[in-house]
């Protein structure tokens, strides 16, 4: 998905705060509510302006947190699709570094494609290839499409729109919520 980075004015003001003045516990804690709360908002624009065509897509949008109390960097939230690694299929095996490892199949999960909706792309095999039997094939392929249309598949943004429309609204629920744990726990400068 569309990679932004923003950085909210007293952040580190904020996150030194929490670092010398509340327990470390407290204020991952409250860093962590505020972090998601933010997400929240912005992955519930993302659900709705997804794209549907079976929901699989829409229904598998996640938060993700890292957070990192010494940095004031290192703290993010991934949203997005994401899928479940565990509950895919293993479709082979490959061996790596002297084990045999699965391989598993991931086509199948909407985590997978939703940069494809995001970007749009072209069908498979339509990159470029200097092999002569290649190329032969690809004139055949060109005069199907000619005959019955093009493959290509427009994109379709859905995330980044998101985000330019919750970002203001993300800031201010991640700012309120952190203001009141700080306010919850006695420390309210």
């Amino acid at each position: 998905m569309a990679d932004a980075k923003v950085e909210i004015e007293g952040l580190p003001k904020l996150l030194n705060y929490l670092r010398t003045e509340v327990p470390e516990k407290l204020a991952k804690q409250v860093l962590r509510d505020g972090l998601e709360a933010g997400a929240e908002v912005v992955a519930s624009a993302a659900e709705a302006m997804c794209p549907v065509g079976s929901g699989a897509l829409k229904a598998d949008i996640v938060v993700k947190l890292c957070l990192n109390l010494q940095n004031v960097k290192g703290s993010e939230a991934l949203i997005g699709p994401g899928y479940d690694r565990s509950a895919l299929t293993i479709k082979g095996t490959r061996v790596r570094k002297g084990h045999t490892v699965g391989v598993v199949d991931t086509t199948e999960s909407p985590g997978v494609y939703g940069y494809f909706v995001e970007e749009g792309h072209k069908g498979p095999g339509r990159g470029v290839s200097k092999d002569p039997e290649y190329r032969a094939k690809r004139r055949a392929h060109e005069a199907i499409v000619k005959e019955f249309g093009n493959g290509d598949t427009p994109p379709h943004p859905w995330m980044r729109p998101a985000w330019e429309m919750s970002k203001a609204e993300a800031f201010e629920v991640m700012i309120a919520t952190i203001r009141a744990g700080l306010q919850e726990l006695g420390f309210d400068k």
